[in-house]
Protein backbone atom coordinates (compact mmCIF):
# COMPACT_ATOMS: atom_id res chain seq x y z
CA UNK A 1 0.00 0.00 0.00
CA UNK A 2 1.28 3.69 -1.08
CA UNK A 3 0.11 6.74 1.20
CA UNK A 4 1.38 9.26 -1.13
CA UNK A 5 1.69 12.73 0.92
CA UNK A 6 1.85 16.44 -1.07
CA UNK A 7 4.53 18.84 0.55
CA UNK A 8 4.31 21.29 -1.93
CA UNK A 9 2.84 23.95 0.22
CA UNK A 10 3.01 28.08 -0.04
CA UNK A 11 6.09 28.02 0.77
CA UNK A 12 7.61 24.88 -0.82
CA UNK A 13 5.77 25.92 -4.22
CA UNK A 14 8.84 27.74 -5.87
CA UNK A 15 11.75 25.66 -5.49
CA UNK A 16 10.75 23.52 -8.31
CA UNK A 17 9.83 26.15 -11.54
CA UNK A 18 13.21 27.89 -10.08
CA UNK A 19 15.04 24.94 -10.19
CA UNK A 20 13.77 24.37 -13.77
CA UNK A 21 14.31 28.04 -15.03
CA UNK A 22 18.23 27.53 -14.07
CA UNK A 23 18.45 24.13 -16.09
CA UNK A 24 16.72 26.08 -18.68
CA UNK A 25 19.00 28.86 -19.13
CA UNK A 26 22.05 26.68 -18.40
CA UNK A 27 20.68 24.04 -21.50
CA UNK A 28 20.05 27.38 -23.72
CA UNK A 29 22.80 29.56 -22.84
CA UNK A 30 25.66 27.36 -22.07
CA UNK A 31 25.25 23.12 -23.27
CA UNK A 32 23.71 23.61 -26.56
CA UNK A 33 25.66 26.35 -27.56
CA UNK A 34 28.78 24.44 -27.16
CA UNK A 35 27.37 21.73 -28.90
CA UNK A 36 26.39 22.86 -31.87
CA UNK A 37 27.45 24.61 -34.94
CA UNK A 38 24.29 26.43 -35.79
CA UNK A 39 23.41 28.80 -32.89
CA UNK A 40 19.78 30.10 -34.56
CA UNK A 41 19.00 26.63 -34.12
CA UNK A 42 20.00 25.56 -30.77
CA UNK A 43 17.25 27.30 -29.05
CA UNK A 44 14.59 24.77 -30.77
CA UNK A 45 16.85 21.71 -29.84
CA UNK A 46 17.47 22.96 -26.17
CA UNK A 47 13.51 23.68 -26.29
CA UNK A 48 13.25 19.95 -26.91
CA UNK A 49 15.67 18.96 -24.47
CA UNK A 50 14.29 21.02 -21.83
CA UNK A 51 11.14 20.03 -22.16
CA UNK A 52 11.91 16.48 -21.17
CA UNK A 53 13.21 17.70 -18.19
CA UNK A 54 10.22 19.66 -17.40
CA UNK A 55 7.60 17.42 -18.03
CA UNK A 56 9.34 14.40 -15.57
CA UNK A 57 10.03 16.93 -12.81
CA UNK A 58 6.65 18.11 -12.83
CA UNK A 59 5.25 14.46 -12.60
CA UNK A 60 7.85 13.93 -9.23
CA UNK A 61 6.45 17.53 -7.57
CA UNK A 62 3.00 16.33 -8.05
CA UNK A 63 3.59 13.26 -5.58
CA UNK A 64 6.65 13.93 -4.37
CA UNK A 65 7.57 11.21 -1.69
CA UNK A 66 5.37 8.14 -0.30
CA UNK A 67 5.08 6.19 2.42
CA UNK A 68 5.15 2.16 2.03
CA UNK A 69 4.09 -0.04 4.51
CA UNK A 70 4.12 -4.08 3.65
CA UNK A 71 1.27 -6.53 4.51
CA UNK A 72 3.16 -8.03 7.34
CA UNK A 73 2.68 -4.70 9.18
CA UNK A 74 -0.61 -5.59 9.38
CA UNK A 75 -2.07 -7.78 12.73
CA UNK A 76 -5.25 -8.33 13.29
CA UNK A 77 -6.57 -5.56 11.06
CA UNK A 78 -4.71 -3.01 12.87
CA UNK A 79 -1.12 -1.81 11.84
CA UNK A 80 1.27 -2.22 14.69
CA UNK A 81 2.14 0.21 17.02
CA UNK A 82 6.18 -0.06 15.85
CA UNK A 83 6.47 1.48 12.47
CA UNK A 84 9.80 0.49 12.20
CA UNK A 85 9.29 -0.49 8.30
CA UNK A 86 8.05 2.94 7.29
CA UNK A 87 9.71 4.52 5.00
CA UNK A 88 10.01 7.74 2.94
CA UNK A 89 11.61 7.25 -0.68
CA UNK A 90 11.58 10.28 -3.25
CA UNK A 91 12.17 9.19 -6.51
CA UNK A 92 14.60 10.91 -8.22
CA UNK A 93 16.56 8.12 -9.51
CA UNK A 94 13.64 6.99 -11.38
CA UNK A 95 13.00 10.27 -12.83
CA UNK A 96 17.04 10.72 -13.50
CA UNK A 97 15.97 6.85 -15.64
CA UNK A 98 13.29 8.27 -17.19
CA UNK A 99 15.38 11.48 -18.27
CA UNK A 100 18.22 9.36 -19.46
CA UNK A 101 16.05 7.26 -21.73
CA UNK A 102 14.28 9.85 -23.19
CA UNK A 103 16.93 11.71 -24.32
CA UNK A 104 18.69 8.74 -26.03
CA UNK A 105 14.97 8.29 -27.85
CA UNK A 106 14.46 12.20 -28.36
CA UNK A 107 11.23 11.77 -30.67
CA UNK A 108 10.63 15.53 -30.18
CA UNK A 109 12.49 17.06 -31.99
CA UNK A 110 12.54 14.20 -35.36
CA UNK A 111 8.96 15.20 -35.03
CA UNK A 112 9.77 18.89 -35.32
CA UNK A 113 11.51 18.08 -38.58
CA UNK A 114 8.45 15.77 -40.05
CA UNK A 115 6.23 18.60 -39.39
CA UNK A 116 8.18 21.51 -40.81
CA UNK A 117 8.56 19.21 -44.23
CA UNK A 118 11.18 21.05 -46.63
CA UNK A 119 11.66 24.02 -44.23
CA UNK A 120 13.09 21.60 -41.76
CA UNK A 121 16.43 21.51 -43.80
CA UNK A 122 18.53 23.75 -41.66
CA UNK A 123 17.03 22.11 -38.45
CA UNK A 124 17.87 18.79 -39.81
CA UNK A 125 21.77 19.93 -40.50
CA UNK A 126 21.86 21.33 -36.91
CA UNK A 127 20.13 18.20 -35.41
CA UNK A 128 22.68 15.79 -37.27
CA UNK A 129 25.83 17.69 -36.35
CA UNK A 130 24.92 18.22 -32.97
CA UNK A 131 27.43 16.43 -30.56
CA UNK A 132 24.85 14.39 -28.59
CA UNK A 133 27.44 12.47 -26.57
CA UNK A 134 29.37 15.35 -25.10
CA UNK A 135 25.79 17.05 -25.08
CA UNK A 136 24.43 14.09 -22.93
CA UNK A 137 26.94 13.70 -20.32
CA UNK A 138 26.88 17.68 -19.85
CA UNK A 139 23.11 17.26 -19.93
CA UNK A 140 22.46 14.32 -17.80
CA UNK A 141 25.12 16.13 -15.08
CA UNK A 142 23.50 19.17 -14.70
CA UNK A 143 20.26 17.46 -14.61
CA UNK A 144 21.25 15.24 -11.90
CA UNK A 145 22.98 17.69 -9.97
CA UNK A 146 19.72 20.11 -10.11
CA UNK A 147 16.95 16.91 -9.55
CA UNK A 148 19.86 16.27 -6.01
CA UNK A 149 19.84 20.03 -5.09
CA UNK A 150 15.79 19.50 -5.01
CA UNK A 151 15.62 16.46 -2.91
CA UNK A 152 18.02 17.82 -0.59
CA UNK A 153 15.93 20.80 -0.24
CA UNK A 154 13.34 18.50 -0.19
CA UNK A 155 14.20 16.47 2.96
CA UNK A 156 15.62 19.94 5.05
CA UNK A 157 11.49 20.57 4.03
CA UNK A 158 10.02 17.09 5.40
CA UNK A 159 12.53 17.15 8.47
CA UNK A 160 11.28 21.03 9.19
CA UNK A 161 7.46 19.61 9.14
CA UNK A 162 8.44 16.51 10.51
CA UNK A 163 5.09 17.30 12.91
CA UNK A 164 2.80 17.93 10.61
CA UNK A 165 3.55 14.72 8.40
CA UNK A 166 4.33 12.33 11.28
CA UNK A 167 1.71 9.39 11.56
CA UNK A 168 1.38 8.44 14.65
CA UNK A 169 -0.96 4.52 15.25
CA UNK A 170 -1.88 3.55 18.53
CA UNK A 171 -3.44 0.26 18.64
CA UNK A 172 -6.65 -0.14 19.71
CA UNK A 173 -7.53 -2.67 22.78
CA UNK A 174 -8.86 -5.47 21.24
CA UNK A 175 -12.37 -6.17 22.04
CA UNK A 176 -13.09 -9.84 24.17
CA UNK A 177 -16.17 -11.45 22.76
CA UNK A 178 -17.41 -14.79 24.64
CA UNK A 179 -19.96 -17.48 24.51
CA UNK A 180 -22.77 -17.46 26.44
Amino acid sequence: MKIFIDLLDDEFREIFPAALFEFKRKCEDYLIPKNIDRQHLAGLISAAYVNIAVNEVHQLAQRIACFEYNDEDIEDGFLQSKMGRFSLELKTDEVIDKVGKAFDEMKDIEMMIKMSGPEAGPLKEAWEHLNRDEFKEMYMGEFTTMLRHLEAQVWEHIVSRLKEILIVVEPMQPLSISKF
